[in-house]
């Protein structure tokens, strides 16, 4: 799957001035994971990015991160977003790891446009 081609699509909405992914259902722990981790201007997702590539590249076979108030579980198939603060049934999330990757970089490069237009 090349950059620029997934299945779910997003849509950036302002809010307050701010830029915020919109995802459709099902994806609200990747919304939560964006907002919380590659929102500000100055965050380039470095860290994630080279994270999803070591797995894809089968660099290693899967890699566990703690972001602000959620856990990846990465791999080179799927990625796990999981929230363990959660009190109910929607405390995880899987999704394609190249997809993320490219929701990932894609948001990055919107969110970027966004704030040189303010």
């Amino acid at each position: 799957m090349r950059r620029g081609e997934f299945s779910i699509k997003f849509r950036l909405i302002s809010m307050d001035g701010f830029p915020v992914i919109s995802l459709p259902d099902g994806y609200d722990l990747v919304e939560v994971f964006i907002g919380t981790e590659l929102q500000a201007n100055d965050e380039d997702g470095k860290w994630i990015i080279e994270a999803i590539n070591a797995v894809i590249d089968g660099e290693v076979e899967h890699i566990w991160l703690q972001a602000k108030y959620l856990t990846l579980n990465l791999n080179s198939q799927e990625t796990r977003i999981i929230d363990p603060y959660a009190d109910d049934c929607k405390n995880e999330c899987v999704i394609s790891t190249t997809e993320l990757k490219t929701i990932l970089l894609d948001w990055i490069s919107v969110r970027d446009q966004y704030y040189l237009s303010q």
